[in-house]
């Protein structure tokens, strides 16, 4: 199989019409996987979605064959995003979750680890027929610090550890049943104008006024402080966390 590359930015903001921004995710070469500067371009792009007029709906949608790879893993021995201040993931979930616009991830390929905490993030999530979620860290090493409590939030908390701890890969029925997505469509394009539609009904303060009401009673980063970059750490430094992230990371090159 030819491998994707990469053109242009890492994301890229569209407005396909009025009311709603579409924000696609563009790192084919590494099934867009949260690197710095994905989750840096992306917190952008929501800036701009967030002061462009007339603008309800942010649409997080892929480029590439999948939909998000998670959180990248460098050859460091711990991740940039987990050595200074406040972890980027933690900082992009939480704003996907409070921003004032609807968010919508748009899955129709596959989500692994921190790419199901991005669609969790978001008010919303459209699983087309080829749309999967994998919480893999447990076959790294690693546990899902940052993201249990977003999918938690979604499917209840046992049901998010289930899905820790086997590592089990929920299509799009399942992921809808467990509450981890919110609608299957075989009809992507059809079933995203429907939502839009129906957002468009509704009323813009209303709507911002809510979002803040449900942050206030769940918030995204519902954890004691600093409770996952301690857990993410001691996994980190374990030396048989690093044999598997290097045979991880030499399968990959081999591929």
């Amino acid at each position: 199989m030819t491998a994707t590359h990469r053109t242009g930015p890492p994301v890229v903001l569209e407005q396909p019409a009025s009311g709603w921004v579409r924000i696609l995710l563009n790192s084919p070469d590494n099934g867009n996987a949260l690197t710095t500067e994905l989750m840096t371009a992306l917190l952008e792009a929501l800036d701009r979605a967030e002061s462009t007029a007339g603008c309800r709906t942010a649409v997080i949608a892929s480029a590439a064959d999948g939909f998000c790879s998670g959180l990248a893993l460098s050859h460091a021995a711990t991740p940039e995003w987990l050595e200074h201040g406040e972890p980027l993931p933690r900082v992009l979930f939480a704003r996907l979750a409070r921003s004032p616009l609807v968010t919508v991830a748009l899955v129709e390929g596959a989500a692994y680890g921190g790419g199901v905490g991005l669609a969790a993030a978001c008010d919303q999530v459209l699983v087309g027929p080829g749309g999967t979620f994998t919480l893999t860290e447990t076959l790294l090493g690693l546990i899902p610090a940052i993201v249990m409590p977003l999918i938690a939030h979604r499917t209840g908390p046992h049901r998010a550890l289930a899905m820790a701890l086997t590592a089990v890969e929920l299509d799009a029925e399942e992921a809808v049943t467990a509450g981890l997505a919110d609608v299957h469509c075989e009809d992507v394009p059809a079933a995203l104008r429907l939502l839009l539609r129906t957002i468009g009904r509704t009323d813009p303060a209303a709507v911002q006024a809510l979002k803040r009401y449900h942050s206030t009673l769940y918030p995204p980063e519902a954890q004691p402080a600093g409770a996952d970059t301690v857990a993410l750490r001691e996994r980190f430094a374990d030396p048989a966390t690093q044999h598997r992230l290097a045979l991880f990371r030499r399968l990959k090159v081999l591929r």
